[in-house]
């Protein structure tokens, strides 16, 4: 069976991971993995207060189907600063891929050319929002790449050798390092799905 290698970092605009309003989690059960990560609007220990609120409801429903969990997340933080999210379900042995979320959280699929998958405009606990499904197959070698947008969009990975060779760890920091912004909160989410007996250290 396919294997896959997980990780992600965060950096807090203001330096304490008790400031910042991006905050991510991966969960995997079975021939399941999922992948959340969510960015309050602003930042420090307000957009934190949050965050923390987002996590709690992830952490209980995150086995729910995914517009359920962007719709139940969004009644969750009503009256509050709002949030943008994304978040991915993988079915390890098959390699097939959802995607849903709102805002402006970027979703991309690292293969032979760099493939976004797109989220739906909104932000979560205000007004109406309407997630939708996005599918895909993953094969070995694909890299699954998810980041707030304290992280530069533009970056062509594909062209990064040394990068994409690097764990799920350690390009998730690479990234912030060498892309994140100096005016928010940064956090990354790396999935690389691979061939069974190929995980690095």
């Amino acid at each position: 069976m396919p294997d896959i290698d997980c990780g992600m970092a965060i950096r807090p605009l203001n330096r304490f991971l008790s400031e910042s309003g991006d905050t991510a989690r991966i969960y995997q059960a079975g021939e399941f993995c999922d992948l959340v990560l969510i960015d309050v609007l602003g930042h420090g220990a307000q957009a934190r207060v949050v965050a923390q609120r987002a996590e709690r409801y992830v952490d209980v429903h995150h086995g729910e189907e995914l517009l359920a969990l962007l719709q139940g997340l969004h009644a969750h933080l009503l009256g509050t600063r709002g949030a943008v999210a994304a978040c991915c379900r993988l079915h390890v042995p098959s390699g097939a891929l959802q995607c849903s979320g709102i805002g402006n959280i970027s979703v991309k699929v690292l293969r032979y050319k760099q493939e976004t998958l797109i989220t739906r405009d909104g932000v979560i606990g205000y007004h109406t929002i309407r997630p939708q499904i996005v599918e895909t197959t993953l094969k070995p070698g694909d890299i699954v790449l998810m980041h707030s947008d304290g992280i530069r969009s533009t970056v062509n990975y594909i062209e990064q050798q040394s990068l994409l060779e690097k764990s799920a760890t350690g390009m998730a920091n690479t990234i912030i390092k060498e892309y994140g912004t100096k005016t928010d909160d940064a956090c990354c989410i790396v999935m690389k799905y691979l061939r069974e007996g190929m995980r690095k250290g």
